[in-house]
């Protein structure tokens, strides 16, 4: 029904945001036709719909467990997991240090899906707590379909709607897991595209890895056509048990000794490097962008330094930064496959100066226009919160679009929603037992979020509360009267 609609009401969308004044989201692909002055001039964009796209998601991992994020966080290398394939995404891309997600998994896949706010799309929650992801949504693999591209998930899908729900919802396959967790990481029951296929003892992180190979080797054989691949792994969360395992099965001989989340996190790495070295082994490298993000901050039991649980929770289902902030690294297949140092004159390249850090705020949510625009796919403004990053992979000096970023979780028992602007984070807690609501303000610098400045006089207290009312006005919601969306 859903790509009916795309095709009917095409037009008519279009017409939409232009007469609504809302242009930003509406993308013919503008991200791709630069202006020279702006642009690296060894950089030579290629044409729309050029590039294969793979999107790796780590689950519950926040910045504090990856050691690429040590300029951040201020940790010890010493007790963080080894991950040099992550390590090379970095060197051949652009990381984010100020990047954020939904504190529980459900509602930022849903962001990254559909460009929208839980707010909007009403998964706040990690499902079956919060409603499904409705199917009158239009998701990121329906948008890039309608421009040529073949769609897969291999892992993780948790947002309902049923055995079928991830091939409902646009993807032409799935493999992996329909639920948050697993039963056992080596214990598991494996889906493929709404068939239950039994209890699997393949070690989870291996078979979501090599599910993807095979599919996108397929593809290559039988479709030609570009693809988008999204590889949603189980590691590092625990399993249904409360368990973390160590990855003796999946990783034999690569990951030795090294206990629990550590051990998931070096077994994932491996697999990711196993996924890079198939795309060069079958040429599809070159012209493939690689996204690497948490979908949101460590489990409380793992977390570490400056996150804690004191002053405030700071991990994974609360808005303070430790259950947010998590890693988000774009890289260029080109530059994995040749090097840092390699022109892309070719017309291949899609980042210059690869290795650099970025301060720009950027949010899950912003997958959704950047891969749009990635496929070359006509984006529309009903995924208002979603920022396209391209232009930033040209250069640090080219802004993000984006004055404020914000983020949000409701429960039956508490509402919770941060905004921040470059240099104030503000945080809005409503419980819904007493009725007592708690509004914090801080510096972004402060990570532990031990000093807060609400009531205090700063001006961005009452522009980061005026805009957080606006954008729950424009959905026509309210928190306190409403309850969850």
């Amino acid at each position: 029904m859903k790509r009916k609609e795309l095709l009917i009401g095409f037009f008519i969308m279009i017409a939409f945001c232009l007469e609504s004044g809302i242009t930003k989201a509406l993308s013919l692909n503008p991200e791709l036709v630069p202006t020279d002055e702006i642009i690296n001039p060894q950089i030579a964009i290629p044409p729309s719909g050029m590039r294969n796209i793979l999107l790796i998601v780590g689950d519950d991992l926040g910045i504090d467990m990856v050691k690429q994020y040590i300029p951040v966080t201020g940790n010890s290398a010493s007790g963080l997991p080894s991950t040099p394939n992550i390590r090379r995404l970095k060197n051949s891309g652009v990381i984010f240090d100020n990047s954020w997600a939904n504190p529980v998994c459900s509602p930022t896949r849903a962001g990254f899906l559909t460009g929208r706010h839980s707010f909007r799309t009403g998964v706040a929650n990690a499902i079956p707590i919060g409603p499904d992801l409705s199917d009158e949504e239009l998701t990121l693999p329906e948008l890039i379909s309608s421009a040529g591209y073949a769609t897969g998930l291999f892992g993780k899908w948790h947002l309902g709607g049923g055995d079928t729900g991830p091939n409902d919802q646009g993807f032409d396959h799935h493999s992996g897991v329909l639920r948050g967790d697993l039963n056992a990481y080596d214990s598991w029951e494996k889906y493929e595209n709404g068939v239950g296929l039994g209890t699997v003892t393949q070690y989870a992180t291996e078979a979501n890895a090599e599910d993807a190979i095979d599919w996108i080797n397929t593809v290559i054989n039988t479709q030609a056509k570009n693809w988008f691949a999204v590889v949603a792994f189980n590691a590092p969360h625990t399993d249904n048990n409360g368990d973390l395992h160590t990855p003796t099965i999946g990783c034999d001989g690569v990951v030795s000794n090294v206990p629990d989340i550590n051990g998931m996190i070096e077994c994932m790495d491996h697999h990711i490097g196993e996924l890079l070295l198939e795309l060069e082994n079958n040429g599809e490298l070159e012209k493939t962008t690689v996204i690497f993000i948490g979908d949101n901050g460590t489990d409380m039991a793992s977390i570490n330094a400056p996150f804690s649980s004191s002053p405030n929770p700071s991990y994974k289902m609360e808005v303070y930064e430790g259950g947010i902030r998590v890693p988000f690294i774009i890289a260029d297949g080109y530059h994995l496959m040749y090097g840092t140092e390699a022109s892309v004159s070719s017309g291949l390249g899609l980042i210059s100066s690869p290795g650099r850090r970025a301060n720009a705020m950027v949010h899950t949510v912003d997958i959704y226009a950047t891969v749009a625009g990635i496929a070359g796919a006509v984006s529309t403004c009903f995924a208002q919160d979603s920022v396209s990053i391209l232009r930033h992979l040209w250069s640090n000096f080219i802004p993000i679009p984006r004055q404020f970023m914000y983020t949000d979780r409701c429960s039956t028992s508490m509402f919770q929603a941060a905004i921040r602007d470059s240099q104030y984070k503000l945080i809005y807690r409503l419980n819904y037992n007493t009725g007592v609501l708690t509004q914090e303000l801080y510096d972004v610098a402060d990570l532990e979020e031990a000093n807060n400045l609400f009531g205090t006089g700063i001006p961005s207290e009452a522009l980061l509360l005026n805009e957080l009312y606006n954008m729950w006005a424009s959905e026509g919601y309210d928190p306190q009267t409403d309850g969850c969306p």
